[in-house]
């Protein structure tokens, strides 16, 4: 009779457990979100142009249709100015390239779509980046998506110190 009981009770507890922490949050109706790495230097010295590499791995256990990569300000204005911010109209902004090319980019340069990931394979994207001209402390918020599943997104913060040379 104990063991039936402790059976029932460690029965109970998984349940519990399992409606305590939901279903896994890495994944959506549409599939897994991605798996992102970054590398990116820091510190980085002023008026120099680096490479930010974003390796975008796709999970499963669908495909992803479309890759996007969006840069976006940290939030709250005493955090960091951004790195790349929105261009103004014509402007070229803070990423001077691109590889692979994207395939769409938008107006103000800081969302770019790429061809789609296969499923258990990866990606990389490097985007070539001017160094503000001031010192300081910089920062973005980067989010990559499948395109024709929003949901499908992982976030990750950039962060670098700009140093003045010489």
């Amino acid at each position: 009779m104990r063991s039936v009981r402790a059976l029932a009770a460690l029965g109970l507890v998984s349940v519990l457990l399992a409606g305590c922490y939901g279903p896994d949050p890495d994944v959506t109706d549409a599939g897994g979100k991605p798996e992102l790495t970054l590398d990116f230097p820091d510190p980085a010295p002023a008026g120099t142009v680096q490479e930010l590499t974003i390796t975008v791995s796709n999970p499963g256990p669908e495909d992803m249709d479309s890759v996007v990569v969006a840069f976006s300000r940290l939030g709250d204005p005493r955090l960091p100015p951004p790195l790349i911010d929105v261009a103004a109209k014509r402007e070229p902004g803070a990423i001077t390239d691109i590889t692979p090319s994207p395939n769409g980019t938008s107006p103000d340069r800081v969302v770019f779509t790429f061809d789609g990931i296969r499923e258990g394979d990866s990606r990389t994207i490097t985007f070539r980046v001017e160094m503000p001209a001031d010192a300081g402390f910089y920062g973005n918020a980067i989010l990559v998506y499948e395109g024709s599943h929003p949901g499908r997104a992982k976030g990750v913060r950039l962060e670098t110190h700009v140093r003045r040379t010489g």
